[in-house]
This record gives C-alpha cells, structure tokens and sequence, in this order.
C-alpha cells in the first residue's frame, strides 16, 4: 500500500514473567521524598514520535518527522 512508503507502521510489545507473590510495589507519601529520574535523554523521537503517529502525514508535516531512534544521539 503506498500510504506507508513515507511512514510505515511498527507495532511493538514487550512481555515479562513474573512468579506469582513475587511482584513488588512502592509508596511514597509525603513532602521530600527524592524523584530520582534514570534513563536517556526523550528528544524528538520520543515522546511526540508518538503523537505524530497520528497525524495526517503531508508535505508540511516533513518538518515535525522525529528523528531516527538512536540511544541518545545528541549528547
């Protein structure tokens, strides 16, 4: 189909196995607790490569196109 040469669909998924009573969960309740943040930089191909997703693709919407996904290309 030549709607997807210019933006072709990826669906992706990610499964984990867990044996039962072995999950965990946190809490934290209060004023100060720390935000501790890991991970890369979210640059273009991020979190708006996502909502471009749904954007009617034309030729003005080349400008908005994300990035190629790279693991924290620009730092």
């Amino acid at each position: 189909d030549e709607s997807y040469e210019g933006n072709p669909l990826v669906n992706a998924m990610s499964i984990g196995l867990v044996e039962a009573g072995k999950t965990v969960s946190a809490i934290s309740e209060g004023i100060g607790n720390p935000v501790i943040i890991v991970g890369a930089s979210t640059g273009r191909d991020g979190i708006h490569g996502a909502t471009f997703a749904s954007e009617e693709i034309s030729e003005e919407s080349e400008a908005k196109r994300p990035s190629v996904q790279v693991g924290d290309p620009f730092t």
